[in-house]
């Protein structure tokens, strides 16, 4: 391969990338928290077996409010990842496209969130079902997070 450049971290779109990403990943990671907290509040609900733990959590609805915003954010804040890591790609590389499982795995990462906000904003699915698609998508972030090192890739090394 061409390799990297030794100043390929100066560029401003790659600051850009980096926090944007770093910023989805954490607001993915809090949609899949709260999931888990949904997920398990309603089971206790439906079980009648409510104890003071799920007393202290916000309501049902507000929780699945909370959830879809921080995929809103992870969504758009991934876009902006994307965007300025094929631009930064561009001023390195000289190519918008840098052909690595990372990259590959965000993109896919990015139009799985994005599908589940579009199947719940047209009501195509119900509260509980998008909360679990949430729960599961996440399993990507994980594997574009960490699963894709494995691949022995030059950059996103460590990442």
């Amino acid at each position: 391969g061409k390799g990297v450049p030794r100043d390929y971290l100066s560029s401003h779109y790659f600051l850009i990338h980096i926090l944007s990403a770093f910023v989805a990943y954490a607001s993915f990671g809090l949609s899949f928290i709260a999931s888990v907290l949904y997920l398990s509040q309603s089971h206790a609900l439906k079980s009648k077996q409510v104890g003071n733990f799920y007393h202290r959590l916000p309501p049902l609805k507000d929780l699945e409010r909370f959830i879809f915003y921080s995929v809103v954010w992870g969504v758009f804040l991934l876009g902006v990842g994307i965007v300025s890591g094929a631009f930064w790609s561009n001023n390195v590389f000289h190519t918008f496209v840098v052909r690595e499982p990372k990259s590959l795995a965000s993109i896919i990462t990015w139009f799985a969130y994005g599908f589940i906000l579009l199947l719940r904003a047209r009501s195509l699915i119900g509260e509980r079902k998008s909360v679990v698609f949430v729960l599961l998508a996440f399993g990507l972030v994980l594997f574009t997070f960490l699963g894709t090192s494995f691949f022995g890739t030059k950059l996103h090394v460590g990442i």
